[in-house]
């Protein structure tokens, strides 16, 4: 786990609570939240049901992952309820592996408003996502989105952006408890 997958390491309980909401209120096979670079796409978090789509603590090229289309988004948001029939997905790498799907997305921001990751639904077979379940994952997406911002003042100054006292001690600790 690198420096920026560790910082939000104190939110992988509130992400977990999110997702088995999220699971229990809309229909897909699978549910994450991913952190984004630009150049890979981290999976934090994932919940899946009745098979494993997305492998939880995998990297993937960013390029050729759906949560790119999200980032690029304006708005940071996208749905799309048949991967095959949209044309920003029927070629895509993820819908040449897959075949069809659904997936349903929303931009993770920091303090900076940058978008630096998503929270999705995900299936591998069409799912035609309700304005309820955009709304929902948009109302979970800003609720992480405003505990990462608050866990970026907790561990770097806000007047001198320099990491504080708090952020050394868990960058320590993760150092020392690794294999």
């Amino acid at each position: 786990m690198d420096n920026s997958q560790m910082r939000y390491e104190a939110l992988h309980p509130l992400v977990e609570d999110i997702l088995n909401q999220l699971s229990e209120k809309i229909g897909v096979n699978t549910l994450f939240f991913a952190l984004n670079d630009l150049n890979s796409n981290f999976i934090v978090k994932a919940i899946n049901q009745g098979k494993e789509l997305i492998e939880e603590g995998t990297t993937h090229v960013f390029q050729h992952v759906l949560c790119k289309l999200v980032i690029d988004e304006t708005d940071g948001k996208i749905q799309i309820n048949e991967l095959l029939a949209n044309p920003m997905t029927s070629h895509h790498p993820v819908t040449q592996t897959l075949g069809n799907g659904s997936f349903l997305g929303v931009a993770i921001k920091n303090a900076n408003n940058e978008k630096i990751g998503t929270l999705c639904a995900f299936d591998d077979q069409p799912y035609e996502f309700s304005e309820t379940d955009l709304e929902l994952i948009e109302s979970y997406a800003d609720i992480i989105s405003k505990s990462i911002s608050v866990e970026t003042y907790v561990i770097k100054d806000a007047l001198t952006n320099v990491y504080n006292e708090r952020y050394m001690n868990r960058l320590i600790s993760s150092v020392s408890n690794q294999p």
